[in-house]
C-alpha cells in the first residue's frame, strides 16, 4: 500500500507525478488516434483485395497492444514515482518554509487550466478557497486572524483574482505605481484592511460564488473586529465569482451582505470572454478532420471554469443542462445587483482610440469593452482607460482613482 504523503512538499511532487502521468497518457492517446487515422487510409483505398481486412485489423490489434503497454509502463512509473515520494524522510525533502513565488504561480495555472479534473481525481495540487496571508493560506481561526492582523480595521476590502492567477496578480507593475499596490493604497489612504482570496479558478463560476459566500460567512466570526464597510474588488474572472457570491448571498440573505457597500469589476468579461468563443470554434474545427480529432480532445481538456467565461454564467441556473464542448451554449440569465451594493465596472483598450475597429475587437486584448461594462445590466457605474492589457487593470494609477472616487461618492 502506498503511505500517505505527509508533508507539504510530498503533497505537491506526489500531485505533479499525477499530472505527469495524466499529460503524458492523453499524449499517447493522441498519438494512438492520429497513427489510426493515417494507417485507415490505406486500408480503405486497398479494402476490395484479398486479405486486406485480415491485415487491417492484424495491424490495429498489434498498435492497439503497443500503445495499451506503453500506458501500462507510464503508470506503473507513475506509481513507483510515487511511492518513493511518499516514503522519503521528511528531513531530506527540500525546505518549504519559503517556496519560490513561481511554484505557486504554476499551480494557480494549472488549477485555471484544469481545476475541475484535478479536483475530481483528488490531486494533491487542487486548490482550495481560502485567504491568502504571506503566501499562505489562512485558516478561519479566531486566534489565527488576530495574530495575522492585529491592526485590523472595521473597513474591509477583499481582493479577487482572475483565471489562472493568484493574490500575487496584484502586485505587479509597482515600479509604475510608486512602487505600491492598490491594497497598500486603500490601507494608507482610506484605512482599509486588504484581504487577498485564492481559488480553484478552474471550477464552476457559481461553484466558486458559493465557496466564497460561504467563506465571508466564516469571516464574520472571525474577523478580530465588527465588519462596517466590505468592498469586493476582483479582477477578471474575479468579478464574476464576486457577483455570483452577491446573487447568492441575496438570496439564501446571508450576515455578510449587510456591510457590503461595493463591487468593483476590473476587465470582467460579464458578457463573455471572445478567447474562449474562438476556442470553442477551433475545437469544433479539429473534430472535423481524423487526423486533427484527437488534438481536439486536448482543447476540449480545459476546465469549466474557462468554457463559462464564454457566456459569462455566474448562477448554477446558467447553461443548466448544456454541454459545453457540443453546443456554443447560451447566454447567462439575468443576476440582480442586491439594492444596497454600488456597481463599478471598469475596461480597457489595448490602442488609443477605443472605437476604433481593432480596439472594438481585441478591447484589453482579453476581454471587449462592451463585455466589461455590460451596459445591459444598467445597474452599474461605469469606466473605460486606454492603453492597459487585461493584466496591468490589476495595478494601475488611473485605475486607481477612480476606484478612490467611486469610494467617496
Amino acid at each position: 500500500m502506498i503511505p500517505l504523503a505527509t508533508t507539504e512538499t510530498q503533497r505537491t511532487l506526489d500531485g505533479t507525478a499525477q499530472v505527469a502521468v495524466t499529460g503524458l497518457t492523453q499524449i499517447t492517446d493522441a498519438v494512438q488516434g492520429v497513427h489510426r487515422a493515417i494507417a485507415a487510409i490505406p486500408f480503405a483505398i486497398l479494402k476490395p483485395l484479398p486479405g486486406v481486412g485480415t491485415t487491417a485489423f492484424t495491424h490495429d490489434t498489434i498498435a492497439d497492444g503497443v500503445y495499451d503497454a506503453v500506458r501500462t509502463v507510464m503508470r506503473g512509473v507513475g506509481e513507483g514515482a510515487r511511492l518513493v515520494i511518499k516514503s522519503i524522510p521528511p528531513e531530506y525533502l527540500p525546505d518549504r518554509e519559503a517556496p519560490a513565488p513561481w511554484s505557486g504561480q504554476a499551480i494557480s495555472a494549472l488549477n485555471g487550466a484544469f481545476g475541475d479534473r484535478l479536483a475530481e481525481h483528488g490531486n494533491a495540487l487542487t486548490l482550495g478557497m481560502a485567504f491568502a496571508h504571506k503566501g499562505r493560506a489562512l485558516p478561519l481561526d479566531e486566534m489565527a486572524w488576530a495574530a495575522a492582523h492585529p491592526q485590523a480595521t472595521g473597513k474591509v476590502a477583499v481582493f479577487i483574482h482572475g483565471l489562472c492567477c493568484n493574490e500575487s496578480v496584484w502586485d505587479l507593475h509597482r515600479p509604475d505605481h510608486d512602487g505600491h499596490n492598490y491594497a497598500e493604497r486603500l490601507a494608507c489612504e482610506g484605512g482599509f484592511t486588504p484581504l487577498f482570496l485564492r481559488y480553484n479558478s478552474g471550477l464552476g463560476m457559481a461553484d466558486n460564488g458559493a465557496a466564497l459566500a460561504q467563506l465571508l460567512d466564516g469571516l464574520m466570526e472571525v474577523y478580530p473586529r465588527r465588519i462596517q464597510q466590505l468592498v469586493l474588488i476582483g479582477h477578471s474572472m474575479g468579478g464574476l465569482v464576486a457577483r455570483s457570491a452577491l446573487a447568492q448571498a441575496t438570496d439564501d440573505d446571508a450576515a455578510w451582505l449587510k456591510p457590503v457597500t461595493h463591487l468593483f469589476c476590473l476587465g470582467a468579461p460579464h458578457l463573455g470572454a471572445p478567447l474562449e468563443s474562438w476556442a470553442w470554434n477551433a475545437g469544433r474545427l479539429l473534430d472535423r478532420l481524423p487526423f486533427t480529432a484527437p488534438f481536439g480532445g486536448w482543447l476540449k481538456a480545459r476546465s469549466i471554469g474557462i468554457k463559462q467565461l464564454r457566456h459569462g454564467h455566474v448562477r448554477f441556473t446558467d447553461g443548466v443542462d448544456e454541454d459545453l464542448d457540443a453546443v456554443f451554449g447560451s447566454a447567462a440569465g439575468p443576476c440582480p445587483r442586491p439594492a444596497h451594493v454600488r456597481y463599478g465596472f471598469i475596461g480597457s483598450s489595448l490602442g488609443p482610440d477605443p472605437e476604433a475597429p481593432l480596439a472594438r475587437l481585441l478591447g484589453d486584448g482579453l476581454v471587449r469593452l462592451d463585455s466589461a461594462r455590460a451596459a445591459a445590466m444598467g445597474d452599474a457605474d461605469w469606466a473605460s482607460f486606454t492603453g492597459l492589457h487585461h493584466i496591468r487593470l490589476s495595478n494601475d494609477r488611473r485605475v486607481y482613482e477612480q476606484l478612490r472616487v467611486w469610494l467617496r461618492a
